[in-house]
C-alpha cells in the first residue's frame, strides 16, 4: 500500500532523523488551516508507521488522538 502525502513526509523525516541527514528534534509542528485539519489527523493516526512515532497534538500542545 504506498503512502502519500503526511504519512510520507513524516516517514521519511523520520528516516532521515535516525540516519543522522537532519538534526535530532523532538517535536514536529505542521500548521494547516481547519478545513484541512481532519484528513490530517486521519492521515497522522491511521498510518501505523507514522502512529509508532509521533502523536498529535491541539494547538495548546496537548496529546489529542
Amino acid at each position: 500500500i504506498g503512502r502519500g502525502g503526511i504519512g510520507a513526509l513524516l516517514g521519511d523525516l523520520f528516516r532521515r532523523r535516525a540516519t543522522g541527514e537532519v538534526a535530532w528534534f523532538a517535536r514536529v509542528v505542521v500548521m494547516a488551516d481547519a478545513a484541512a485539519l481532519p484528513a490530517l489527523r486521519r492521515d497522522v493516526t491511521t498510518d501505523i508507521v507514522v502512529r509508532a512515532r509521533y502523536r498529535v497534538a491541539d494547538a495548546t500542545g496537548g496529546e489529542n488522538g
